[in-house]
């Protein structure tokens, strides 16, 4: 029985920009550049303006990343159940400039990491910059 972990509607990497309009990608590749053996496929990305953000579920150390083909990832409960608890991750991963078109760094934009940890109607958002080092989350509900 498979075992949804992740999906682009429970995790949401939000970057505000004044009228970007886009439409999410599923199974993409990117320019995967956070240390060696992270394959830099499989990715539910936003491509905007300049700008690609990324994100995937995966299984770490083995590298498994079991993408639905819509924004969602599952895997089966041997796959993730190792010991006392779960072994799943996510990557994200933010571009301001993957088409070379313009030079804008990481430091000329804001982040935003939103994660519902409820799973009702309503959102419950932990937030929090995923960039800005040393900055509070902005909401912990625990």
């Amino acid at each position: 029985m498979k075992r949804l972990l992740i999906g682009v509607g429970c995790l949401a990497l939000s970057l505000v920009l004044a009228g970007a309009a886009s439409a999410l990608s599923y199974d993409q590749n990117i320019t995967a550049i956070f240390g060696s053996g992270n394959s830099d496929s499989l990715w539910t990305v936003d491509r905007a303006n300049n700008i690609e953000l990324g994100l995937r579920a995966k299984i770490p150390f083995v590298g498994t990343t079991n993408s639905n083909g819509d924004g969602t990832y599952s895997y089966n409960s041997a796959e993730i159940l190792a010991g006392p608890n779960d072994v799943w991750n996510f990557e994200w991963s933010v571009n301001t400039n993957y088409d070379g078109s313009t030079s804008q760094v990481i430091a000329d934009l804001c982040y935003l990491l939103e994660v519902d940890y409820d799973p009702g109607v309503g959102t419950n958002f932990v937030s929090y910059d995923v960039i800005t080092p040393n900055l509070a989350p902005y909401f912990i509900p625990y």
